[in-house]
């Protein structure tokens, strides 16, 4: 990025932005000064977010009315990754719904493929 001459602006909060103008204070200082900007990527912390479990979980006494049995938070609630791991960390959960669950099992297989000497060779 350097090589290209792109202004690199780190340790930065965004304040505001509106179109070509983006307002940014030092993370150490404080100080607020104005980038000019056609375009703004961020990149921010990818924390955990519970917060809908723990607001369900504080109304407890109303699931039963609603039908609820259990709050479990699961996926990017617990630990942000990517779309495929979210996505399966949601599938199995319903997979594996009302079953008992030996943790110590491997819950998964993995597929193996082995390419046979002669097909490696288009034989």
């Amino acid at each position: 990025m350097r090589e290209i001459d792109l202004a690199l602006h780190l340790s930065e909060t965004v304040l505001g932005a509106r179109e070509g103008l983006v307002t940014a204070a030092c993370m150490h200082t404080g100080r607020t000064h104005q980038i000019e900007a056609d375009a703004v990527v961020l990149v921010t912390a990818r924390l955990p977010n519970d917060a809908v479990a723990r607001d369900l979980r504080a109304c407890e006494h109303e699931w039963a009315d609603a039908g609820l049995n259990s709050v479990t938070a699961l996926a990017d609630a617990l630990a942000p990754s990517t779309i495929a791991a979210a996505v399966w960390d949601g599938r199995r959960y319903a997979e594996d719904l009302g079953e008992e669950i030996n943790h110590d099992d491997t819950p998964f297989r993995r597929e193996v493929v082995h390419i046979a000497h002669s097909q490696a060779r288009g034989q």
